[in-house]
């Protein structure tokens, strides 16, 4: 029996249909796996010399997760442990890494926008991180070759380890000065959170009259919807098939520029 550790954050719907996705492999290929969840405060408590430890501990195979850049992943190749990272900040060179086509995302954000009539784009992202990076490389290009005078707009804060961490204050800026109707993409679902309470604390102090005319797609699978908004994700990867493409529908803008 193959005994594998998932060192992740749980609360994300792409994590937890990701261990979903693998236990339907080994289902369907009658493979025997005993498939145990680690969550990360092991590693950012101790260090990921306590992830090797505990995976000694449970005769581990391998452990799939969720690793910083400056984490020591030889550490598992020296105790016989295979380990495969999750898609997270920067892509590993010494170990496998499950990632997916980013700048196709971006692009495809960006088709469908074009192909709603908007002028106006804006990218909401993290610096640094590649999954970000290329999804806000494939939106821009995109836009650009399409017409160089539409309009094009990014907020990206440094990448830093408390990921779920903005300025309220330079988002709400930001998305005001932004022309109207305009169409943005969030790298992932927790920065589309933030634009969805972003706009709820503008359309609360009675600066947006129109907080329809704003549309967003993000990344992941969230479900929060914004009523005034009616925010529907455009992009989303299913963990289950890492890279798998989805769409929803947002609507074409209130008043599309001639």
């Amino acid at each position: 029996m193959a005994r594998v550790i998932f060192l992740t954050d749980f609360s994300e719907a792409y994590a937890r249909e990701l261990l979903l996705g693998m236990a339907r492999y080994a289902h369907d290929t009658a493979q025997a796996w005993s498939l145990c969840r680690l969550p990360l405060s092991i590693r950012d408590k101790f260090g990921i010399e306590a992830v090797v430890e505990w995976a000694l501990r449970m005769k581990a195979d391998a452990v799939i997760g969720q690793f910083y850049n400056t984490d020591n992943v030889e550490l598992f190749r020296k105790n016989g442990i295979i380990a495969i990272a999750q898609d997270f900040k920067k892509r590993f060179t010494t170990i496998p890494n499950i990632t997916g086509p980013h700048y196709s995302a971006g692009r495809m954000a960006a088709e469908y926008f074009l192909q709603k009539g908007f002028r106006n784009f804006a990218f909401y992202g993290t610096r640094g991180i590649d999954f970000s990076d290329e999804r806000c490389q494939g939106f821009r290009e995109t836009i650009e070759a399409a017409n160089p005078e539409f309009t094009f707009s990014s907020l990206r804060s440094s990448a830093q380890n408390d990921l779920w961490y903005y300025d309220s204050t330079q988002l709400i800026t930001w998305l005001q000065s932004l022309p109207k109707p305009v169409a943005i993409m969030a790298c992932d679902d927790n920065q589309a959170y933030h634009i969805t309470e972003a706009c709820l604390q503008i359309e609360g102090g009675g600066k947006f009259p129109h907080p329809e005319r704003h549309r967003h797609s993000g990344r992941g699978q969230r479900r929060d919807d914004l009523q005034a908004l009616h925010p529907q994700p455009f992009v989303a990867q299913s963990g289950r098939r890492a890279g798998r493409l989805r769409r929803g529908a947002p609507d074409r803008p209130a008043d599309p520029q001639p």
